[in-house]
């Protein structure tokens, strides 16, 4: 009895610290270059993260990061027909780093999926926040 649960618990420990070393949208860093995004068309795909700044030595922090590339990874999808088909590929952002303290931050996504015929379609978008998250005045018209 004692033997299967050691056993048992040591399964569970090696799920536990599997699980964490996962790298996924929500536990991304500036320093990462990858991380997992789960589809429901291709399943579990490795998007390309690429992030650079205007001045060296300033950095955005890990939680401004991720909030970037989940707002702008639910406005892509948002914005396609299909929204299931949806597959990121890569990811470019870039710090604008202003004395001020008005920063910016400029995004690039490049995509796949379906358009309204059921064709497979790859695409990109180009998305600038300002400080509060609050997308551009000239990003938006990028879009139009």
């Amino acid at each position: 009895m004692k033997k299967v649960l050691v056993l048992l618990v040591t399964v569970l420990a090696l799920n536990l610290s599997s699980a964490q070393t996962e790298k996924t949208i929500n536990t991304v860093s500036v320093f990462d270059t990858y991380f997992t995004h789960k589809t429901d068309k291709a399943g579990v795909v490795e998007v390309n993260l690429m992030y650079s700044t205007t001045k060296e030595g300033e950095n955005m922090t890990d939680s401004e990061l991720r909030n970037v590339l989940v707002w702008a990874n639910s406005v892509t999808q948002s914005m396609m027909k299909s929204r299931r088909s949806y597959i990121p590929f890569t990811f470019v952002v870039k710090y604008k780093w202003s004395k001020k303290g008005n920063h910016r931050y400029a995004i690039h996504v490049s995509y796949a999926g379906t358009n309204s015929y059921g064709g497979e379609v790859e695409g990109f978008q180009m998305y600038e926040l300002n400080k509060k998250f609050k997308e551009t005045f000239g990003s938006i018209m990028l879009r139009s």
